[in-house]
């Protein structure tokens, strides 16, 4: 299950997959809810042409996972966006509240995925 939530022109993406296999969550424990481990991640994403170089500095970056690059052969010219997302598992259940270029902050988003653990059962 899949869906996207919008308001005042802010939109956070909520995903919902079951697994037969044990996923680990990615990104830093950021809060626990009810015995659930939330996970935050934060990069930035550079969607480049395939032909791009890496400089230097974007190696560096994307050593350290600050950045994140994506291939696009049709892309012609260089995108960045913030991207960032809290996610969990909860009884062989992976969910994911993801923001591209959003105003919220990583608590508001633990706080969404706070209302969603309480309110599962």
């Amino acid at each position: 299950m899949s869906f996207d939530y919008q308001k005042n022109g802010d939109v956070v993406s909520f995903e919902q997959q079951k697994y037969n296999s044990k996923l680990i969550p990615s990104g830093d424990i950021i809060a626990t809810v009810n015995g659930i481990n939330l996970y935050y991640v934060h990069y930035i994403n550079k969607v480049v042409s395939d032909d791009y170089e890496l400089t230097e500095q974007d190696k560096k970056d994307q050593a350290s996972g600050k950045l994140v690059f994506s291939y696009d052969d049709s892309a012609s010219q260089i995108d960045v966006s913030q991207v960032q997302s809290v996610n969990w598992n909860k009884d062989g259940v992976q969910y994911d509240l993801l923001q591209i270029d959003g105003k919220l902050s990583a608590g508001e988003l633990v706080d969404m995925a706070r209302e969603v653990i309480n309110n599962r059962r």
